[in-house]
């Protein structure tokens, strides 16, 4: 899997690819009361990281990065949409998750989008597997 993330100012977006050509896409541009984001963990989770702890939440510097994850892949069978938790102080409450699993092997790893939201802002994703879009929605 490949991850392309791109920073310009109020232009963020990611891009997981993986070598079965499946697309998982997010638009993470943040305005004033929210911020969003992804990260990967272990397990499912409904708590986010605060906009500190994660380096693409607030970084408004322009960059494009790559950083490469060989082996792992999407499991484009799973997908689970939950309500969370936001653990960034002075922030609203409202956070929404999107989880998909990868696995590389028998391992596995939960990729989280999120965002922590005062009810107004959202932010899209795609998935596409096969060259056909099979979620998409927005948080």
């Amino acid at each position: 899997m490949k991850i392309f993330d791109q920073v310009v100012p109020f232009a963020t977006k990611v891009n997981f690819v993986d070598e079965n050509n499946v697309v998982l896409g997010y638009d993470m541009a943040t305005l004033c009361c929210e911020y969003a984001g992804w990260f990967i963990a272990d397990v499912i989770t409904n708590r986010t990281p605060n906009s500190h702890d994660h380096r693409v939440f607030l970084d408004r510097d322009s960059r494009s990065e790559v950083i490469d994850m060989p082996g792992w892949c999407f499991d484009t069978d799973f997908f689970q949409r939950i309500e969370g938790e936001c653990d960034d102080p002075g922030m609203a409450r409202n956070t929404e998750v999107a989880v998909f699993r990868i696995t590389n092997g028998p391992a596995e790893k939960f990729m989280h989008l999120f965002n922590c939201h005062n009810g107004y802002y959202k932010h899209g994703f795609n998935f596409e597997a096969g060259g056909t879009k099979t979620k998409e929605g927005s948080l």
